[in-house]
């Protein structure tokens, strides 16, 4: 196997082939749900120190959400409004 090969194998695995719908590793996900899922794995991050550090488990939980779920939703509108309704959520729960 040369490397014109394997780095047509390497594109096919990460990019995607046009010619098989592209369907690969990273093909579904664009730059805003990338920041989308930064932004808020962030503030889930925060959230889930800040409930490890009061043993308060709800932060913990709501802040683990928002850590996991980028990764299961390449749209950048999803990314968005999960992301918008669990810190919601968090803002709510610090109220009470």
């Amino acid at each position: 196997m040369d490397t014109e090969q394997l780095l047509g194998q390497v594109n096919q695995l990460v990019g995607g082939d046009p010619s098989s719908g592209g369907q690969g590793l990273f093909s579904g996900f664009s730059a805003w749900s990338l920041i989308g899922g930064l932004l808020f794995s962030g503030i889930g991050l925060v959230a889930f120190v800040y409930g490890k550090k009061n043993a308060e488990w709800k932060f913990m939980i709501i802040g683990v959400a928002l850590m996991v779920y980028p990764y299961f939703i390449p749209s950048a509108v999803g990314v968005f409004v999960v992301g918008s309704i669990l810190t919601a959520m968090l803002y709510v729960l610090a109220k009470l």
